[in-house]
C-alpha cells in the first residue's frame, strides 16, 4: 500500500514538473522540442482536439465542462506518461483542418478506416466502434443500408457515416453539425433515418429522453477500431501515446473509465466463457422445463380450442355463403382456363343457367361468352392485366341487355396456387337507358333555349349591316365611316357564317374519321387556345390530365372540347376558376369533366331544392345559354359531335355552378 502511494506521488511530481516546464517554454506540440531527453517530455503541452458534441465520447456539458469517455482516457494517459495534455473541443468539421494547420497535435478519438489510414497515423485501438441506423419506432420500411436509397438520412458533417453514405450514392444526405442534432432531426420528422456511432446514439437517446421514439434497425455497420489520429509525420508521437494507452489498460484505469460511460466490459477470458456457458446451460434447462409444462397444459386445452375454432369457422363460412347468395349482383369465379369454380344464385339467374351446377363449365359455353373477346378476361386470368370495370351488351333473354361487369384477379392464397378471375356483374339496362334519356333531354332542353339565340345570331348582324348600308349614300365621303364599315361588315358576316355553319353541321354533320391520338395533348392544346379568353375575364383554369389515348375523330373531339371549355369560361363569374379533369372512366371510355362557377346561383339552387326545377334543366340553363358572339348552338353541336364519335355529353348543376362530363372512346368496341 505504501509503495503504491509513493509511486502515485512520483507520477504527480513528474506531471507537475512537466506543467511548469510547459508554462516556462510556452510551447505546443507543434513548437520547438524541449531539451529534456526522455520521449515523454519531447514536447511541452500536448494540445489534443476533440468533438464538442459527441456524447458519451466527448462533449461540452451544460456546465461548460468538457467531459466524456475520451476526455477521461486522455487525462489518464497524461497521468501515466507524466505529461501535460490540453484538450481543445471544437466542431468535428473543423478538426482535420486544425490538425493539418498544427493547431493541435492529435485527434483524441477517430474511427480507423482504410480511407483514413492513408491520411493519418493511428494509435493502437482502444475501443471497438461501429455505426448503426436509428429510425423512428413507427418506421418498418428500413432494415439495412439498401433501404436508405431514395430516403432522407441525417449524418454528422465529415463523420464516418457521412463518408460511408456519400460513397454509396442515391441517398439524400442531411448534414448536421453534431450527432445529437442528427438524431433529433429523425424524431422531429426532418429525416427518415440517422446513421452514426452506435454507442453515442444510444447515450444521446437516453440522455434526451428519446429512447421511446427511436430504435436501432439492421446490423452494425463497419465495426472498426477507435483510436487516436496523428499527422503522417508524427509516428514517434503515436508510439508515445501507444505506450500511455497500454499503461492505462494494465493499471485497470481503462476498465473503470469504460464502466463509467458504457457499463463494465465483457470478460473475454476462459473464466468468462465458462460462466457464459453455465448461464446458457441453466437458461436452456429452465426453458426446456417451462416448455414441457406448457406443452402439457397446451395439450389439454388444444382439443377445446380446435373444437371452438372449427365451430367458429363453420359459422363464418355459413355467414359468408349467406351474404354472397343475398347479393343483388351476380358473383362468380373462373380458373385460369375460364372454367367456373363457383357462382352464386344471382349469377345463375342473370346468365339464365338452368342445367344444374355450373362448376366445371367453361365460360365460353354460357351466355357470358362475349366477355372472352370483348374484355381482357384472359389477360387478367394470366395476371397480365389489372382489374377493370366496363359495360358489356349481352344477348340474355328476349332482348339485348347491358351489364356492368367487374373483372378482378383472384387473390393469391398461401394454401393454393390456383389463379383465375372473380366476376361481378349486374343488369344496368334501365339505368343506362335512363342516362341516355337524360342526355337526350339535356340536348332538347338546350335546343329549346337555343332557338331564339340562333335567330338573334343571324338577324342582329343582318340588321346592323342594313343600317350601315342605309347610311352609306349620305356618308360615303367620310373616310372614318368607310373604315368602320370595312371593319364591321366582315365581322358580322363571320358571325352569320359561324351560326349557319353550326346549323349546317347540326342538321347534317360530317361523318367522323376515327384515329388513335393522345387525348391529354389534345386537351392541353385546347387549354392553350382558350388561355386568352380566361385571362380577359380573370379566370384561372386548373387542369388535372391523365395520360389517355383516344380513338375518335381528333379534329371533331378537339372542336367539341373547345366549345365546352370556352362556354364554361364565358358563363363563369369573373375572377373565379374553371376546373378541367381528364381521367380513365373504364376500359372503353375516357372522361373529361369541366366545372364552371356561375354567379348568383343561390336563388336557382333554392328552386332545385324545392323541386320546382330539375338539376339537369338548371345545368342546361346555366351552361347551355348563348354567350356574346356565340351562335347559341355551340353546346348542342358539341353534344352532336361526341354522339357521332360514340361518346356522350351530360351536365349537372352543383351548389356553385354546373359540371359537364364528356365521355370519349378509348378503343374500338366489339
Amino acid at each position: 500500500m505504501r509503495a503504491t502511494l509513493q509511486k502515485r506521488l512520483r507520477m504527480q511530481l513528474r506531471a507537475a514538473a512537466a506543467c511548469v516546464l510547459a508554462v516556462a517554454l510556452g510551447a505546443t506540440c507543434s513548437g520547438a522540442p524541449s531539451t529534456v531527453g526522455s520521449p515523454q517530455n519531447a514536447f511541452g503541452v500536448y494540445k489534443i482536439g476533440g468533438d464538442e458534441a459527441f456524447p458519451p465520447f466527448e462533449y461540452v456539458a451544460e456546465s461548460g465542462a468538457y467531459q466524456g469517455f475520451n476526455v477521461d482516457l486522455m487525462n489518464a494517459i497524461g497521468i501515466e506518461l507524466g505529461i501535460q495534455i490540453e484538450l481543445i473541443p471544437m466542431p468535428w468539421s473543423h478538426i482535420r483542418e486544425a490538425l493539418e494547420a498544427g493547431e493541435i497535435c492529435a485527434i483524441q478519438g477517430m474511427k480507423r478506416t482504410p480511407a483514413r489510414e492513408s491520411q493519418f497515423v493511428f494509435s493502437d485501438g482502444y475501443l471497438e466502434s461501429a455505426m448503426a441506423i436509428f429510425v423512428r419506432t413507427t418506421e418498418y420500411g428500413i432494415t439495412g443500408l439498401d433501404d436508405l436509397v431514395g430516403r432522407i438520412v441525417s449524418v454528422q458533417r465529415a463523420d464516418a457515416g457521412h463518408e460511408k453514405l456519400a460513397a454509396l450514392g442515391g441517398i439524400e444526405l442531411l448534414t448536421m453539425p453534431s450527432q445529437e442534432a442528427a438524431l433529433v432531426s429523425v424524431v422531429a420528422g426532418g429525416a427518415d433515418a440517422y446513421v452514426g456511432n452506435r454507442l453515442a446514439g444510444i447515450h444521446m437517446a437516453q440522455k434526451r429522453g428519446l429512447a421511446e421514439y427511436v430504435k436501432i434497425t439492421g446490423d452494425s455497420i463497419d465495426p472498426a477500431p477507435y483510436a487516436m489520429a496523428f499527422r503522417k509525420t508524427d509516428s514517434e508521437l503515436a508510439s508515445l501515446f501507444n505506450e500511455g494507452i497500454a499503461k492505462v489498460r494494465s493499471s485497470g484505469t481503462y476498465d473503470k473509465i469504460h464502466a463509467k460511460w458504457f457499463g463494465r466490459p465483457i470478460d473475454e477470458g476462459v473464466l468468462g466463457l465458462d460462466r457464459a456457458r453455465i448461464r446458457l446451460l441453466l437458461t436452456a434447462s429452465a426453458l426446456i422445463l417451462a416448455g414441457a409444462v406448457l406443452i402439457i397444459a397446451w395439450n389439454f386445452s388444444l382439443r377445446r380450442l380446435v373444437a371452438a375454432k372449427t365451430t367458429e369457422i363453420a359459422q363464418v363460412n355459413a355467414l359468408n355463403h349467406q351474404i354472397l347468395e343475398s347479393s343483388c349482383d351476380g358473383i362468380a369465379a373462373v380458373d385460369s382456363e375460364l372454367s367456373f369454380i363457383w357462382a352464386n344464385g344471382t349469377a345463375m339467374r342473370l346468365m339464365d343457367w338452368k342445367q344444374g351446377s355450373v362448376v366445371g363449365v367453361n365460360l365460353s359455353d354460357t351466355l357470358l361468352a362475349p366477355l372472352v373477346y370483348r374484355t381482357p378476361l384472359r389477360r387478367i386470368a394470366s395476371e397480365e392485366a389489372d382489374a377493370i370495370r366496363c359495360d358489356v351488351e349481352l344477348n340474355i333473354g328476349d332482348e339485348p341487355r347491358i351489364y356492368s361487369v367487374s373483372l378482378m384477379p383472384l387473390m393469391p392464397q398461401a394454401s393454393s396456387v390456383q389463379s383465375g378471375v372473380l366476376l361481378s356483374f349486374s343488369d344496368v339496362t334501365a339505368l343506362r337507358h335512363s342516362e341516355q334519356a337524360a342526355s337526350t333531354g339535356l340536348l332538347m332542353s338546350a335546343l329549346a333555349r337555343s332557338v331564339s339565340g340562333v335567330a338573334s345570331a343571324i338577324r342582329n348582324p343582318l340588321l346592323s349591316i342594313r343600317e350601315y348600308l342605309g347610311q352609306l349614300p349620305d356618308r360615303c365621303d367620310q373616310p372614318e365611316f368607310i373604315d368602320e364599315v370595312c371593319r364591321f361588315v366582315p365581322s358580322q358576316v363571320d358571325r352569320v357564317n359561324a351560326a349557319i355553319g353550326d346549323l349546317a353541321f347540326f342538321a347534317k354533320p360530317r361523318s367522323p374519321e376515327p384515329e388513335a391520338f393522345d387525348l391529354a395533348a389534345c386537351v392541353g392544346e385546347v387549354l392553350a387556345r382558350a388561355g386568352d379568353e380566361a385571362d380577359s375575364r380573370g379566370i384561372i383554369i386548373r387542369a388535372d390530365l391523365a395520360d389517355v389515348k383516344a380513338f375518335a375523330d381528333k379534329a371533331q373531339v378537339t372542336d367539341a372540347v373547345y366549345r365546352v371549355i370556352s362556354n364554361a369560361i364565358a358563363c363563369s363569374r369573373h375572377r373565379s376558376e374553371v376546373e378541367v379533369h381528364l381521367r380513365i372512366a373504364n376500359e372503353a371510355f375516357a372522361e373529361i369533366e369541366v366545372c364552371g362557377y356561375i354567379p348568383d346561383l343561390g336563388t336557382q339552387w333554392e328552386r332545385i331544392e324545392r323541386g320546382e326545377q330539375s338539376r339537369m334543366d338548371a345545368a342546361a340553363e346555366l351552361f347551355f345559354s348563348a354567350r356574346p358572339g356565340d351562335s347559341a348552338l355551340s353546346m348542342a353541336v358539341a353534344y352532336r359531335i361526341l354522339k357521332l364519335n360514340g361518346g356522350l355529353l351530360a351536365a349537372d348543376a352543383t351548389h356553385e355552378g354546373a359540371c359537364v362530363k364528356m365521355t370519349i372512346p378509348r378503343l374500338r368496341l366489339g
